[in-house]
């Protein structure tokens, strides 16, 4: 005989049944929900040849985490891929933590690097490298000597670096042991290939600061890379004085002279008259 279930226990079951599925449900997918990117790359600055670094970190320690270098397919599952011929690596160094890690830094590795969690949803974040060849170059030095025409006029100093990447390197002027970067009086231009970062400002806020302008990159990771531009302050040549003093001995000297003089033409008048 068929089993025969009444209507109130067969409504029992349901709604267990689907209380269980609703629990199953959510779960699985307040675990697609949840799982975010919690440390995302930033725009980075790495000297051609040195080690970059990009970090990227979910709060998932299960989920996977991968990397795209522009448009290509970088890391997936353990595995570094060519062509980089080893030098893409990933460090782990806390769980749900893939950072990528470029060993000997190429002109080619520059551009757009991101990381997209792996669990379906694509979650991403996206940074540049920016690669420099050497460091910048600061010009002129300004010296200041017993030459130097202070007058209310305008000097211009220049920062200019050579780089690849999709944009330019962030740099900032400061004055040396200020942590503050100056932005007033500062123009920036890049063409792709270089960056120069011009400072112009009033002559006369050197006369009581000699210290050095420095130019340097905001946005490196592994070493900050700077330039210098001194002041040179050398001893100002003193004026001298061409009138002529009299010190307290030639005066009475001279009083004596005189006075001697004036006898003389006395004692010689006396011997006239007589």
């Amino acid at each position: 005989m068929p089993r025969i279930v009444k209507r109130q226990s067969f409504c029992s079951e349901m709604r267990s049944l689907e209380a269980l599925v609703t629990i199953v449900v959510i779960g699985f997918y307040s675990g697609k929900v949840s799982a975010e990117l919690i440390y995302v790359p930033r725009d980075t600055v790495t000297r051609i040849g040195d080690t970059a670094y990009m970090n990227c970190s979910t709060n998932f320690t299960s989920k996977k985490i991968r990397w795209y270098h522009d448009s290509n397919y970088v890391y997936t599952g353990g595995s570094v891929l060519d062509p980089y011929l080893g030098r893409y690596r990933i460090e782990s160094s806390t769980a749900g933590a893939y950072n990528l890690v470029i060993s000997r830094a190429e002109t080619g590795d520059a551009g757009t690097f991101r990381c997209i969690d792996d669990d379906g949803f694509g979650r991403e974040a996206s940074a540049e490298l920016i690669l420099i060849d050497g460091g910048p170059s600061c010009t002129p030095n300004i010296k200041l000597d017993e030459t130097f025409k202070w007058s209310n006029r305008s000097l211009q100093i220049v920062c200019s670096l050579s780089y690849s990447g999709n944009s330019h390197p962030a740099m900032a002027w400061k004055r040396q042991g200020d942590k503050t970067p100056i932005v007033k009086g500062v123009t920036i231009t890049a063409d792709g290939r270089a960056a120069i970062y011009n400072l112009t400002f009033d002559v006369n806020e050197l006369k009581n600061d000699t210290r050095p302008f420095i130019c340097e990159t905001t946005q490196a990771t592994t070493a900050q890379y700077n330039c210098s531009t001194p002041v040179f302050n050398t001893t100002r040549a003193k004026k001298t004085s061409a009138s002529l003093r009299m010190t307290s001995t030639s005066a009475s000297l001279g009083v004596t002279m005189l006075l001697a003089i004036a006898v003389s033409v006395i004692s010689l008048n006396c011997q006239e008259n007589s």
